[in-house]
């Protein structure tokens, strides 16, 4: 006798097969999103590196190489130091490695434009008593998603004891600064503080460089 053969699947066949190849895309989809958040937070991660190893070149090219450098000013006929210290908006001049005859001395602006924190640079003096369109330099941006950048300048009172400023008045002080602190917050809600002293300001607990994040 010949056996029937057969075409069609039974009801708890279907439903098996279906269950089992419901499981093994529910396991495809878990791994692809696990995959998916390892490689956003991979990107962030390299991203926030990027912008911290930025702000880091700024504060050690910059803040810490900080000078003394003074420029005739025709306006006064005098000798002005080439340094301006505001809130949000820092003009200074920073010794610079020179190679192949370039300029000894780095002039530069750092400020925030829209959600950019950007930087002036210049190898010829960068004067912050003249207008910015009649001078020469090059803009360089370094980091985007900023909502705020502060400057806070330090010195010394008539006791000896640290004090904080949010301006340098080049008038009431004929010297720069013995550090400057720059604090930035980004869009992400999170917040930097670099803080660099002058060069020879000497040892001061209060005055270590450093950077701290929240």
């Amino acid at each position: 006798m010949m056996l029937r053969k057969r075409n069609n699947f039974t009801l708890l066949e279907v439903v098996v097969a279906t269950t089992l190849l419901g499981m093994v895309g529910l396991l495809i989809a878990m791994s692809a999103g696990s995959f998916q958040r390892s490689w956003e937070r991979g990107q962030r991660a390299a991203k926030q590196l990027e912008r911290d190893l930025a702000m880091d070149r700024i504060a050690e090219t910059l803040l810490r190489s900080m000078v003394d450098f003074r420029w005739p000013n025709k306006e006064t006929s005098t000798n002005d130091l080439v340094f301006s210290g505001e809130s949000d908006e820092l003009y200074l001049t920073a010794l610079n490695r020179s190679y192949g005859g370039k300029s000894a001395f780095r002039f530069a602006r750092l400020y925030l434009n829209g959600d950019t924190f950007c930087c002036d640079y210049s190898d010829t003096p960068l004067l912050p008593w003249l207008e910015l369109k009649d001078q020469s330099f090059i803009t360089e941006k370094i980091v985007s998603g900023v909502s705020s950048v502060t400057f806070k300048y330090a010195t010394e009172d008539e006791n000896g004891e640290l004090t904080w400023a949010d301006q340098w008045d080049t008038d009431e002080n004929d010297t720069l600064p013995l550090a400057i602190q720059m604090t930035i917050e980004y869009q992400d809600g999170t917040r930097q503080r670099w803080l660099r002293r002058r060069a020879g300001t000497g040892y001061n607990t209060e005055l270590l460089a450093g950077q701290q994040s929240s």
